[in-house]
């Protein structure tokens, strides 16, 4: 008997042994080190840019297009150049109207020499009046002359800044009409550009019934406390003003309170159910465009 005693001893201290030293073991885990930072989502969603400052840039000259510079999508800068035109006319004009210039300034200078010449000459009694009368018209056709040519010149510097089309503020290209090599008239349009500035994207976005039928309840429900809470301002006012004039008391319980405000609270849900529960089976657009 004491021998089976025994073993069950041994075989209980060996089943001891072998639990404690199970217990001391490591189990091997991996760490890692936590960090605070922010999850970012997105959507991948088809609009239209909507902004009150949107400008069709046209062609202010007759041309061929020789570079576009910009492309529909790209943000562009106030005074970015979108589009370079055929501007090799307007610098040959420009060169001849510096030419003029030069030239009309001579005629001036020539034509001042001149009348300076007859007038001392006139003074001496050496030429007629009628000679320095011409001189003095000759001086003044210059001077006029003179004037046309400057007049010109600006022109032309205008005419070769028109073959840079750019745009007139900061914002982004949304539509290209052209492309390089097409040759344009004055008028045709070659961009739209929309301003960075109060820019809006319109699109729609996929929402379930259960969402847009809780959407015009809430809608509802808030009406309905807006109205409930200005029908009993204007019922307690109602109240004090009868109280006044007829001497008798005249101020709702709390009771009448609340309960004029629940029942205003669910006529509105109830009235508003019907409408909700059809605008959700609807199509987005379709429930946008029905009365």
């Amino acid at each position: 008997m004491w021998k089976v005693v025994l073993g069950l001893v041994l075989v209980g201290v060996a089943a001891g042994t072998y639990w404690l030293q199970m217990g001391d073991s490591a189990t091997s885990v991996d760490t890692a080190t936590v960090k605070r930072g922010s999850i970012e989502s997105s959507l991948q969603l088809t609009g239209k840019v909507i902004n009150d400052r949107t400008v069709t840039l046209t062609a202010l000259l007759d041309g061929e297009i020789m570079a576009i510079r910009a492309r529909e999508g790209d943000v562009v800068k106030a005074g970015t150049v979108l589009a370079e035109l055929d501007s090799r006319q307007a610098r040959a004009l420009l060169d001849k109207a510096n030419a003029e210039l030069v030239l009309q300034q001579q005629s001036v200078d020539a034509a001042s020499r001149n009348y300076e010449r007859t007038k001392l000459l006139y003074r001496v009694e050496n030429t007629s009046e009628q000679a320095l009368d011409d001189s003095l018209d000759s001086k003044l056709a210059a001077e006029a002359s003179l004037q046309a040519a400057r007049a010109t010149l600006t022109l032309n510097k205008l005419r070769l800044d028109n073959a840079l089309i750019r745009s007139p503020f900061d914002g982004t290209v949304i539509q290209q009409s052209a492309e390089t090599g097409q040759w344009l008239e004055a008028g045709q349009p070659l961009f739209e550009v929309v301003a960075t500035e109060g820019i809006v994207i319109e699109t729609l976005v996929s929402a379930t019934e259960r969402d847009i039928l809780l959407q015009f309840l809430l809608e509802a429900g808030l009406i309905s406390v807006t109205g409930g809470v200005l029908g009993l301002l204007i019922g307690g006012l109602a109240s004090v003003a009868l109280a006044l004039a007829t001497g008798f008391p005249l101020m709702p319980s709390a009771v009448s309170i609340v309960g004029a405000l629940v029942v205003s609270i669910v006529v509105g849900i109830l009235s508003g159910y019907l409408p909700a529960r059809r605008a959700a089976k609807m199509k987005p657009v379709d429930a946008l465009n029905t009365q």
